[in-house]
């Protein structure tokens, strides 16, 4: 009967001891995890200076006056004979 006894307190001791290894990894990931890296744990205004320097492009003012064009009138050709062909005369009469 003092095996029994004995086996049970071994087991007990070993669950009890796994418990809190399981509770010492836990703390342990928690405080990995917690660890600020990077910018995330830096105030919003540290990357300011990072960022290059702001410059403002002015485009040219238009003109006030706008020069106001004829619309183009379409110019009829000429009409030859009545095959639409160029003539080959020179120019002197027959």
């Amino acid at each position: 009967m003092t095996t029994c006894l004995g086996r049970l307190a071994r087991w007990g001791t070993l669950a009890v001891l796994g418990v809190a290894l399981v509770a010492a990894l836990t703390v342990a990931a928690l405080q990995l995890t917690d660890q600020h890296v990077g910018l995330s744990g830096e105030p919003v205004g540290v990357g300011a200076g990072l960022a290059p320097a702001v410059t403002t492009r002015t485009t040219p003012a238009t003109s006030a006056q706008t020069t106001a064009t004829a619309p183009a009138t379409p110019t009829s050709a000429p009409t030859t004979g009545g095959t639409g062909a160029p003539d080959e005369s020179d120019g002197e009469d027959d």
